[in-house]
């Protein structure tokens, strides 16, 4: 809150809220690892790929990355028949495309994306945000920096052991 200044209330009231959550999982084997190269992904990421039949355009897997990653399931996806494409947003999947691409990568255990924030990606380590597909992932711990909910320590320590991640995050 800090960050915001003396306007934080009126920022709070327009933007939504924020929230302190963990993320169950482990950061470094459960998420396509958009900034690694696709020889580097997680065991659950080339075992999909290979699923699929993906051959990365780089025999040496030193040029693709997760974003060639996500964007091979984006392709894909759109080729899947009895979903709802729409042609005219080529960037973007439709909500029946996502659930059905969430589904595919739930199945493998991948849980979302991770990738390095802004002031770290030209320095190639840092810190990281995450892209979290499924919501039952999450664990909310505080929302505005208020305790949320009485957790059982268990579940936390759970969360912990499996490298769970901190983040804040905000939804309107």
């Amino acid at each position: 809150a800090k960050e915001f200044g003396p306007d934080w209330e009126a920022y709070r009231k327009r933007a939504g809220f924020f929230y302190d959550v963990k993320i169950k999982g482990n950061k470094e084997t459960d998420f396509i690892q958009w900034d690694l190269p696709i020889s580097e992904q997680p065991a659950k990421v080339q075992k999909l790929l290979e699923d699929l039949k993906f051959t990365p355009a780089d025999p040496a897997d030193t040029v693709g990355t997760g974003k060639d990653v996500y964007d091979a399931l984006h392709f894909y996806v759109r080729g899947q028949p009895g979903i709802d494409h729409d042609s005219t947003r080529s960037d973007e999947l439709t909500g029946e495309e996502q659930e059905f691409l969430f589904k595919l990568m739930g199945k493998y255990g991948i849980k979302g994306v991770r990738y390095l924030d802004a002031m770290s990606r030209d320095q190639g380590a840092g810190t990281y945000n995450y892209t979290v597909y499924d919501e039952s992932d999450l664990v909310v711990i505080k929302r505005n920096g208020q305790q949320v909910n009485a957790h059982d320590e268990a579940d936390l320590q759970e969360i912990e052991k499996d490298q769970g991640v901190d983040c804040l995050y905000q939804t309107a």
